[in-house]
This record gives C-alpha cells, structure tokens and sequence, in this order.
C-alpha cells in the first residue's frame, strides 16, 4: 500500500502541475455492498486479472470551480481544535 500511495501522490502533484484537479478514491479494505469487496468490484468491471491488486483510483478531470485557499491563521485553529478534541464548527463568510 505504501508504494502505491506514493504513486498516487506523485500523479496527483503532476496532475495539478498540469491545472488538473484529482481525487483520490479508496478501495483497499471497503465494501462495494454487504457481499461484495471493492476490489473484487472494480477488478470485475474493469477486467482486472485476479494477480493484479487495486488498492486505489485517482480521478483526473478539469476541476468545476476554483477553490478558495484557507488562510494559514484558518489551518493553526484547526488543528488546535482538533487536538483539543472539540467540536466546534466555522462558518467564515468568503467574499
């Protein structure tokens, strides 16, 4: 898993270099339904052989809005929150 999530990164970076967006879709240890692996899902549809694993699936597209970055002061109370264990949500107006 280790590796493949490097991989991962790496396409991701590049693929924002490149004003790409990207997402990152976990399919190692989840269920596709009650019975069902993800893996086992994703390698039937996509016609996967059985020796090949499939950890994840990244996404790659032009991205449909341009996000907002969130002010470094924004990211400190954060993760102080978290740290503390609360939860308190902010709402920050954005003009």
């Amino acid at each position: 898993m280790e590796d493949a999530s490097i991989a991962a990164f790496s396409i991701q970076l590049e693929a924002q270099s490149l004003g790409l967006a990207s997402c990152w879709i976990q399919i190692r240890n989840r269920m596709h339904d009650e019975e069902t692996k993800s893996e086992d899902y994703v390698k039937e549809y996509l016609n996967i052989p059985e020796d090949i694993r499939v950890d994840l699936i990244i996404s790659l597209g032009y991205p449909g809005e341009k996000k907002i970055p969130i002010p470094k002061k924004m990211l400190i109370l954060l993760r102080s929150i978290r740290e503390n264990r609360r939860r308190i949500y902010l709402i920050q107006e954005v003009s």
